[in-house]
């Protein structure tokens, strides 16, 4: 029989329904409020050994408080668009800028939230956005996971504290309910065009 776990003294953490775990900890600022990891984590002992790690910090007056950005989604995508990368290294082809672009004025912009700073935005609003979603469930999906992407961009680079499109009910759904279908001509034209860019 396993030993029970040791009820932690210092910090907090919670298990996903995703099965990853958020860890958060007392603002030694302001003890009645938490900050929370910046990500989340495959499994509790690296939720634990990051909890620890700033628990140190703090003894050894080593702790520097996050930095709050108030960059929104909609600043944030416009340089994302201009600097992401394929698996090749290689910035994104004109015409797959293009596409996200518009995939972005057309489905994401509009969104209230998409306009406040991206830490103010929470799985609710994000939730709330997908459920009105008038698309396709393929596109839908398509729209959903790009924008997961961003913001897990912007979690990498310390502009958001956690990813508000992790564990959004009906995603799966979504995916469930995909249907290969054959491209049309036009489609593979356009598909041809943004891979190489002309």
């Amino acid at each position: 029989m396993a030993a029970p776990r040791k009820r932690r003294t210092w910090g907090a953490i919670r298990k996903l329904p995703s099965g990853r775990f958020q860890a958060k900890y007392p603002d030694p600022r302001n003890p009645a409020d938490y900050i929370t990891a910046g990500t989340v984590f495959l499994t509790r002992p690296d939720a634990e050994a990051w909890l620890d790690l700033r628990h140190a910090e703090i003894i050894e007056s080593r702790w520097k408080p996050p930095v709050l950005s108030t960059e929104s989604f909609i600043e944030f995508a416009e340089v994302w668009l201009r600097t992401r990368r394929n698996r090749d290294g290689q910035l994104l082809a004109p015409g797959t800028v293009k596409l996200y672009d518009s995939m972005f004025r057309n489905h994401v912009y509009p969104a209230k939230w998409a306009s406040m700073p991206m830490l103010e935005v929470t799985p609710g609003h994000i939730q709330t956005w997908f459920d009105r979603l008038k698309t396709g469930d393929a596109r839908r999906l398509d729209i959903f996971q790009t924008v997961r992407t961003v913001f897990t961009s912007a979690v990498r680079r310390k502009l958001a504290t956690a990813n508000p499109c992790m564990d959004i009910e009906g995603v799966g759904k979504a995916d469930a309910s995909i249907h290969i279908t054959a491209c049309s001509p036009e489609q593979v034209a356009a598909l041809r065009t943004a891979t190489n860019g002309s």
